[in-house]
């Protein structure tokens, strides 16, 4: 339940990730995808078909708190619905800024008995603990699972791609941008720009899921180094193996979700007022045409292992 219509391509990659996961573990059951929009518009039609026998799946991410309020207020309304089915909520970030928020999510969670957290870094497993009353555990975010598990078109890398966001979660200081512009312009290295998020008014329905988050990855995978301030901007290039540089955003998701991969040499992380000269000291590190990027840790067996104990 609750995934993606917008146009946010690591929510998608998310909710793809999830149902193959569920068809890996469960091979023989029915799996079924409620949008979030399906449940605004069909809530009750949808209830109607749910039986307590039915284990309910929430869609992973970032958004347990008030960052995106429609969001929880979404899952909320579910948990005080299906008061008697176990409810597993996949890997997911948690960043509450008003405590009148955060309370009235504690006494929705707390009252049902059969409910799952699952934190994809340290610090929402934390905050989780101190704060739900509730079954936690940490598991890697579910995009990981596409690892050596989608073929991605092998062809010569070229230049650089700036993943990065024009929205509130936004941190990173222009002037750093320009610097590493003003660097790449006098080595003569292509660039350009997109990003994991297609606009506030892009919807993309499950549908076309597969075909944009393909089309995402292959994009990348032209490229010879990512920069980035997407959590799905480090974990795409990972999965890529493309070389990539991550700066922090507003929240701790990327600061500590890319501590899974913090020994990956191809994936390095900077905070918002690093050294221009660290910066482009690792940029020159992976544009040389010496270094080789394959990587190789998967995380299947936690992924699974976290999902089955359920």
């Amino acid at each position: 339940m609750q995934t993606p219509d917008h146009g946010n391509l690591g929510d998608h990659a998310i909710a793809y990730a999830a149902k193959k996961l569920l068809k890996d573990i469960y091979p023989n059951k029915i799996i079924l995808d409620y949008t979030y929009n399906d449940l605004f518009y069909c809530f009750d039609l949808i209830s109607k078909f749910i039986t307590e026998n039915d284990i309910i799946y929430l869609h992973g991410g970032g958004n347990i708190g008030d960052l995106y309020i429609t969001e929880e207020n979404m899952r909320r309304k579910i948990i005080k619905k299906f008061i008697n089915n176990k409810i597993i909520i996949f890997p997911q970030s948690i960043y509450f800024e008003s405590e009148k928020e955060l309370n009235l999510s504690k006494s929705v969670y707390t009252k049902h008995n059969e409910i799952t957290i699952i934190a994809r870094d340290k610090k929402s497993y934390q905050f989780a603990k101190l704060h739900f009353n509730n079954n936690i555990i940490l598991s890697p975010d579910l995009v990981f699972y596409l690892f050596n598990k989608i073929k991605i078109n092998q062809i010569k890398r070229n230049g650089i791609i700036f993943l990065l966001r024009n929205d509130k979660e936004k941190i990173m200081n222009k002037n750093i941008i320009e610097e590493i512009i003003k660097y790449i312009s006098s080595i003569n290295e292509d660039y350009n720009y997109s990003d994991t998020h297609l606009g506030e008014y892009k919807s993309i329905n499950k549908y076309e899921r597969e075909e944009y988050i393909f089309n995402i990855l292959n994009e990348i995978s032209h490229y010879k180094l990512c920069i980035t301030d997407r959590f799905h901007g480090f974990i795409f290039s990972y999965i890529t193996n493309t070389p990539c540089i991550v700066f922090k955003s507003l929240d701790h998701k990327i600061e500590s979700g890319i501590e899974w991969i913090n020994n990956i040499e191809s994936v390095k992380y900077f905070n918002s007022n690093e050294d221009i000269n660290n910066i482009i000291s690792t940029i020159s590190k992976y544009l040389n045409k010496q270094f080789i990027c394959k990587n190789n840790i998967n995380f299947d067996n936690q992924i699974i292992y976290s999902i089955k104990q359920l």
